[in-house]
């Protein structure tokens, strides 16, 4: 059992079940403007399995290059400690990631080749990027808005402008990876808390203005759009306030957490309100799995 719990520590089980948020949310979201049927509901099975492999392998590898930086920055984590082989570790991350890839490829040819450029971004990032100001950030958002077009792709058929809603996943998560960046070498002068609020307010507004240019309903929306400023708002104050590591930490928490209510906050304005509380009831899940398992 401790060396179970050794491997689900590297693939951080919380952080997972937020990938799975982005494949409901662009299956939901595709199928509003193209239509689903029984006939997808395979695809959408393929594609839940693919983000399970593809996100716990970018994280297991996060890890096995780390390993020597947590050696002592982060000595607890299972390789640094000895729990986990370093080797065991990297035949875990590609065993994932492969499983990813193919089960993508079992849902559609356009989705496989989404997996594969996951796989190439998550890999550009835990090897080269990381500690990048400016490429840091940017893979790491665009891992993310692959994610939510690998749910789209179970039905996108045309291109019309929500296929473009990705971006805006690529831009949030952009901003919690400048926040990361900021747990270990904390970012007294608080440039980082700075551009992600800047950010985070462009999405705001993307949010309130969507109406004038889809059919997004911002007043199924607008509940889910309160509970994301709150989500955010509180934490990014706390760290701006007090620029500690702990306050970093819950910052880029909520923020990973907050990206689920991001993905409501689209699906109940382009879907339906019933979809969007299905996101919103893995919060739970994400907030106890996180109590047991790191998510930063």
């Amino acid at each position: 059992m401790k060396q179970l719990k050794a491997y689900l520590l590297l693939m951080r089980p919380a952080n997972i079940v937020t990938s799975v948020a982005d494949i409901l949310a662009g299956y939901w979201i595709a199928e509003s403007l193209y239509g689903g049927g029984q006939e997808h509901w395979t695809t959408f099975f393929y594609l839940i399995l693919s983000t399970i492999g593809l996100y716990g392998g970018g994280i297991v590898l996060n890890d096995v290059l780390d390993a020597d930086l947590d050696r002592i920055e982060r000595p607890e984590r299972p390789i640094p400690s000895g729990k986990v082989k370093r080797e065991h570790a990297m035949l875990l991350a590609f065993t994932l990631m492969a499983f990813g890839v193919m089960t993508a490829f079992s849902a559609s040819m356009v989705s496989g080749l989404l997996a594969m450029m996951i796989v190439v971004s998550a890999s550009a990032y835990n090897a080269w990027a990381k500690h990048h100001q400016w490429w840091g950030p940017l893979l790491m958002g665009t891992c993310r808005a692959l994610n939510l077009w690998l749910g789209m792709s179970a039905l996108i058929i045309s291109f019309e402008w929500p296929v473009l809603l990705p971006l805006m996943s690529l831009a949030y998560i952009g901003a919690v990876t400048m926040l990361s960046q900021s747990e270990v070498y904390v970012d007294k002068q608080g440039g980082a808390i700075r551009k992600a609020i800047l950010v985070f307010a462009i999405i705001f507004l993307n949010l309130l203005f969507m109406p004038f240019f889809t059919s997004f309903s911002l007043v199924k929306a607008s509940p889910f759009i309160v509970l994301l400023t709150y989500v955010l708002g509180l934490p990014l104050i706390g760290a701006f306030v007090e620029p500690v590591p702990m306050n970093f930490r819950k910052a880029v928490k909520m923020g990973i957490m907050g990206l689920m209510v991001y993905d409501a906050a689209l699906v109940a304005g382009f879907s339906s309100m019933t979809h969007a509380l299905i996101i919103i009831a893995l919060l739970p899940v994400v907030y106890l799995l996180g109590k047991y398992f790191s998510i930063t």
